[in-house]
């Protein structure tokens, strides 16, 4: 591993940080899982039209980038892929954030999405309610 510095120079070093490149695959981020020791890893992200059990997108990326923002440009693939609008989107909560809402809400997609910060916080024994 090479660590990065603030002048785009490199230093041998070893760790894992943001500032840590592979040098032997830079496109790979290091994660550290909840189990196990971190390591170099991509994450796919699909789109499945669920009515025909196929999958109409597709995006690879280092494993460090967070799926909630790969929603917009799955339902953009989506529809260049098929020639269809998205009608409705179901998701985990990973992707139940105030954008992702709002997105869908502006091309008029139902979202049937758990909240993600009502999610993370019912995990952490507290519960919460909502109205309305």
């Amino acid at each position: 591993m090479r660590k990065k510095d603030g002048d785009g120079d490199e230093e041998d070093t070893v760790g894992v940080n943001k500032r840590y490149v592979s040098t032997t695959d830079s496109e790979a981020a290091i994660v550290r899982h909840r189990t196990g020791k971190p390591k170099l890893s991509y994450k796919t992200h699909r789109a499945v039209d669920s009515a025909y059990e196929i999958i109409t997108a597709t995006e690879v990326t280092a494993g460090d980038i967070n799926e909630a923002h790969r929603m917009a440009s799955l339902i953009d693939a989506h529809h260049d892929n098929t020639g269809y609008q998205v009608e409705t989107v179901v998701a985990d909560s990973k992707y139940g954030t105030v954008d992702n809402f709002l997105e869908c809400s502006e091309r008029g997609i139902n979202a049937h999405i758990p909240d993600l910060k009502a999610c993370w916080t019912r995990r952490r024994g507290i519960a919460t309610y909502r109205t309305g």
